[in-house]
């Protein structure tokens, strides 16, 4: 867990005079969240950051820079060359499928598995026909 990003936040709410119940309406993020955060026991997806920034006076690419996400590594996995990867995660995003990385539920982490080791072979299998041809 990211302890600085957690203490980085807390110190910029206090100096705000503001409760984790006010940060977390405004941000729209669950006040509990907020509280796990502080104390890290969740590291913030950027999502997150995103939200919490503009309410305590800090941009989005400082919180980004403290909590310790290095924006190229965000791109492509380095097995990834087509940006397979990147594609799949903005489109699960985009769609809302997933709204924060730090917690995936169970059920949809099954289901993009699933998916995937399905298209994987559906694609396997075609190239393995598109040779005997």
């Amino acid at each position: 867990m990211n302890v600085k990003i957690g203490e980085y936040i807390k110190n910029l709410r206090l100096r705000k005079d503001m409760s984790t119940k006010e940060l977390g309406r405004l941000s729209d993020i669950n006040s509990s969240y907020v509280s796990r955060i502080e104390r890290s026991d969740r590291n913030p997806s950027p999502a997150t950051l995103k939200k919490l920034a503009p309410h305590l006076g800090t941009t989005y690419e400082n919180l980004m820079q403290v909590a310790g996400f290095n924006e190229p590594n965000l791109t492509l996995l380095p097995t990834d060359k087509e940006g397979v990867t990147l594609a799949l995660v903005k489109d699960l995003v985009s769609k809302k499928i997933i709204i924060d990385g730090n917690d995936i539920p169970e059920d949809i982490m099954k289901l993009i598995v699933d998916a995937v080791k399905l298209e994987v072979k559906l694609q396997c299998e075609a190239q393995e026909e598109s040779k005997s041809k």
